[in-house]
């Protein structure tokens, strides 16, 4: 999924008023993953640093490579914040954007758990499809 169709997806979150959001599509190679979503977390730290009154950040990513468990994804990179705060202190909501376009929206203050689950998360998807 590309950055354009990641971004279209949450449009309307992103319309509201003080909410700012860093998209990140599907990405050519794994270590590509760790860059884009690196470069998103920056993005966000930046714009809170950056704003008047605490803006509403959401973090919208490709999430069907990572929901099937390909080595090219962002599951990596969202493993090494596992047991981060960042999603909490800055108010980040984490928006996973499947491939049929459904934006799956998990707030600020679950982000950490559903982190902490993730790899048994991929293994239920990818058991679901072949099932």
């Amino acid at each position: 999924m590309e950055t354009e169709a990641v971004q279209a997806a949450v449009a309307s979150w992103a319309a509201r008023p003080n909410h700012f959001v860093a998209a990140r599509g599907d990405q050519p190679q794994p270590p590509d993953y760790i860059r884009a979503f690196d470069a998103a977390m920056d993005e966000l730290i930046e714009h809170a640093s950056a704003s008047a009154a605490p803006p509403v950040l959401g973090l919208a990513l490709a999430f069907g490579s990572t929901e099937r468990g390909l080595e090219a994804s962002y599951r990596r990179p969202l493993k090494k914040y596992t047991r981060s705060v960042v999603f909490t202190d800055l108010n980040i909501t984490l928006l996973l954007v499947k491939d049929d376009g459904f934006v799956w929206e998990i707030p600020p203050e679950q982000v950490g758990a559903f982190l902490g689950n993730l790899n048994q998360f991929v293994q239920r998807s990818k058991q679901s499809a072949t099932d």
